[in-house]
């Protein structure tokens, strides 16, 4: 059990907290129904018994034990194995709808408090009690019942409460004034799709270096949280790892690839890329014997394989997925939002650890998901992929050659492609980094020597 410092046991939580709330504190979780309250609380409560062995009291007003031990295997969470071990005590109380019902939760609190002598307690939620009480007797009622301190007892307490649909007030009768927490979880519908937030409205003594944080929950796993990157733990461009091509033309011109740079490679919509753009990649793959994924937005798994494989024909190498070299995902912008694709997107990068990615198709996620969000999740994921040092090539289809296109600013190299009818294409090099040519060009003809005479180790 941690000393002196409240820790949820969530990570992506726990580093949004510059100072710490103090252990012992109370926080609320307000929301509408179906926002995530009680996976979240669940989440808190299960990290805590995994990571510090803290003893949970978990009372619900909603659902019985079997209900609940069966939603949270669906997001990931075994809590049967702590009623095992004696660290989770989970009590169901119906709903009755009279004071009765604040007779029973009273005797039913005290008695396990003292009995279990819990670290968390959880309740879920408070409205019914809320719904009872009347403003002069609601904080009598909290401070001599759940706020009442124990000899020998420092108590987290995750009370949960509902804010009606569509609504940002919800009526506390002050009981928010002395928790030491607020936390909202809010719910908004962005092009079609469920946008999650945890807003942080209050913490006292404690300070945060953000107040919202993108959220999804995700089955067999449960809540997702997403935080903005901290800008001091992203580390500059390493020259210590540089990756070239083996071929003249490209490196001339293209210069050499930190480990960790970001390239940006601009398109023409509709245009379909030909084997040597699959060629100029596998160079980079094969080489340096890199662990990639490719990502695609906009073709099956079967395509893009194809795509390689035509290539790998031209240039006489072995089979890479053969060895696990490279691997492929698709991904349908359409079936879910933006925070959910990120969410996609790192689970794929702490399952298969790649050092080089590929996100193919970009425009489909743009046009379906267009906005600040996508501003938002370009930025972030180029920080993300940079702090762990992962180099990847992003491919974005143009309107016209002339497009802006917000990620040139923080991409390291950013290529064009522009098609010749007669000649094929050629490569415009926008900016780069390492002993590179910007305003150079690669010509699909200086290419094509090159790959005539390339060695490959």
């Amino acid at each position: 059990m941690p000393n002196k410092e409240l820790l949820f046991g969530i990570d992506e939580i726990d580093q949004v907290f510059i100072g710490k709330l103090p252990y012992g504190s109370t926080i609320i979780i307000a929301g509408e129904p179906g926002s995530g309250k009680t996976s979240f609380a669940a989440r808190v409560a299960y990290e805590n018994m995994v990571k510090y062995s803290s003893k949970v009291l978990y009372i619900n007003f909603n659902e019985d034990l079997e209900r609940f031990l069966n939603n949270m295997a669906m997001l990931g969470m075994n809590f049967q194995e702590f009623i095992d071990k004696g660290l989770f005590k989970y009590i169901s109380i119906p709903l009755i709808a009279s004071h009765d019902l604040i007779d029973l939760f009273t005797e039913l609190y005290l008695r396990n408090l003292t009995e279990l002598r819990p670290d968390w307690i959880v309740i879920d939620s408070i409205t019914p009690l809320l719904s009872l009480l009347d403003d002069s007797s609601i904080r009598v009622f909290f401070k001599n019942t759940i706020y009442k301190d124990f000899p020998g007892l420092r108590i987290n307490r995750l009370l949960l409460t509902e804010i009606p649909f569509g609504s940002e007030y919800m009526s506390l009768k002050g009981i928010e004034f002395v928790a030491d927490a607020l936390f909202i979880l809010k719910m908004n519908v962005v092009n079609g799709f469920i946008h999650r937030i945890l807003e942080i409205r209050k913490a006292r003594g404690a300070s945060t270096y953000t107040n919202e944080i993108p959220f999804s929950i995700i089955k067999d796993e449960g809540i997702r949280f997403l935080p903005t990157p901290i800008m001091d733990k992203i580390p500059p461009i390493s020259r210590d790892e540089i990756y070239y091509s083996g071929c003249d033309v490209i490196d001339a011109n293209l210069g050499g690839i930190p480990k960790g740079a970001q390239v940006l490679i601009l398109y023409p919509a509709g245009y379909l890329v030909d084997p040597m753009m699959y060629i100029i990649l596998l160079q980079y793959v094969i080489k340096h014997r890199l662990r990639t994924l490719f990502i695609s937005y906009s073709l099956p798994p079967s395509i893009i394989r194809k795509g390689f494989m035509d290539a790998l024909k031209i240039i006489g190498y072995r089979d890479p997925f053969e060895n696990n070299l490279i691997h492929i995902e698709a991904i349908n912008p359409s079936s879910m939002g933006i925070i959910d694709i990120l969410v996609y997107e790192y689970k794929a990068l702490e399952k298969y650890k790649p050092e080089l990615l590929i996100l193919h198709g970009l425009r489909n996620v743009y046009d379906l998901h267009g906005g600040e969000s996508i501003a938002r999740y370009t930025y972030e994921c180029s920080l993300i992929y940079r702090q762990r040092g992962i180099t990847t090539f992003r491919q974005v289809a143009q309107t016209s050659k002339d497009e802006y296109h917000p990620a040139m600013e923080y991409s390291d190299i950013v290529l064009r492609i522009e098609p010749k009818i007669e000649t094929g294409y050629t490569i415009h090099v926008l900016k780069t980094v390492e002993k590179g040519t910007p305003g150079g060009v690669i010509t699909y003809s200086g290419l094509k020597k090159c790959f005539g005479n390339l060695h490959i180790m």
